[in-house]
């Protein structure tokens, strides 16, 4: 569904898209959104926990966090590409 969308975007002119393509990206943008967001909440949770909290956690929980870490920044790079794309058009 991006890579349809992507692949209409001439070399340097973005703004020469459709409203439609800019509805398919971020359309596909928000669900990506969606899908980290919920990989975060169903997983390990992320790096922000309480000081005291820290003592009382497994490799096994430390791993999650590690994992979920890596979503958090996938999942605000998905939001800020989001913004923008809502700001082009």
């Amino acid at each position: 569904m991006i890579l349809a969308a992507v692949g209409q975007i001439p070399r340097h002119a973005p703004m020469l898209l459709a409203q439609s393509d800019f509805f398919l990206i971020t359309k596909g943008l928000y669900t990506m959104l969606i899908v980290t967001m919920n990989a975060i909440v169903k997983g390990g949770g992320s790096n922000l926990f309480p000081p005291e909290d820290f003592a009382g956690f497994t490799e096994a929980d430390v791993r999650d966090r590690i994992k979920g870490s890596k979503i958090v920044v996938v999942s605000e790079q998905v939001s800020q590409a989001i913004r923008s794309s809502l700001n082009l058009h």
